[in-house]
């Protein structure tokens, strides 16, 4: 009977502690999920807008594709460094008159070409000579607006640029924006806050049953201690012999 109330005691305990485990581990997981969501739905919001164009070369005798298509790429990431310069950041914005306000702020010309870099990303494809470009500001047509008059400054000025190089700019894609958000991704950031708050919890759980198995040894070495400190008297024959016969009167033996 006693056996087996103790084994139902110890089910009862091994089922017990994992349930705590999942308990903890869920709520754990969507509090933070709902935290991350909340933080990320109070930022303010950025729209991107995106446009692609294509560097091409007049061909030349003698060339073979490959050759060409690196000549198209160098020339296409000639382009890029063109557009992050602060002499093509001025035309766009000085001459087109462009209000951006979170740039109007900005009072430092070595601030304004960091923030334009953070807000203007260019990509060459390898191996080709397209450049794929993206607008990130808080205003979808701001956004477009300023793509817009990057695309149309590269195909005006494209002699002037390249050096006269025979380059034609083309536009494979028209500067468009996108409805949703591009930052804060509230989708991508509240399961991020999920696998935190899981992550934390595991992590919890493996230092909390370190502990609970670490046997200080501030008191066993304090046990061993007194064990070895203890002083053992030593009897003499004739007094073991009185004492067996004191503790045999004791009992009544029959």
């Amino acid at each position: 009977m006693m056996k087996s109330n103790y084994q139902n005691s110890n089910n009862k305990n091994s089922v017990k502690i994992p349930w705590n485990f999942w308990q903890g581990l869920v709520v754990s997981s969507i509090s933070a999920a709902m935290i991350f969501f909340m933080v990320s739905a109070v930022l303010p919001a950025s729209y991107k807008a995106f446009a692609s164009v294509a560097i091409n070369q007049e061909r030349t005798a003698g060339i073979d594709a490959y050759r060409e298509a690196k000549s198209s790429e160098f020339m296409a990431r000639t382009v890029k460094e063109m557009i992050m310069s602060n002499s093509f950041m001025n035309g766009i914005l000085v001459d087109n008159q462009i209000v951006w306000a979170e740039m109007d702020r900005i009072e430092s010309q070595d601030e304004k070409i960091k923030y334009w870099k953070k807000k203007i990303k260019v990509a060459v494809v390898p191996n080709t000579g397209v450049l794929s470009i993206l607008v990130y500001t808080r205003d979808r047509e701001l956004s477009k607006m300023i793509l817009i008059k990057i695309v149309e400054r590269l195909q005006s000025e494209e002699t002037t640029f390249l050096a006269d190089k025979g380059v034609k700019i083309e536009v494979i894609n028209e500067p468009y924006y996108f409805h949703k958000q591009a930052t804060p991704n509230l989708g991508l950031n509240t399961v991020l806050g999920f696998i935190v708050g899981a992550v934390l919890v595991v992590i919890f759980t493996l230092f909390k049953e370190k502990d609970t198995f670490n046997i200080p040894r501030n008191k066993t070495d304090k046990k061993h201690k007194t064990i070895k400190n203890t002083k053992y008297t030593e009897l003499s024959s004739k007094e073991m012999e009185l004492f067996s016969k004191a503790q045999y009167k004791k009992f009544n033996f029959k």
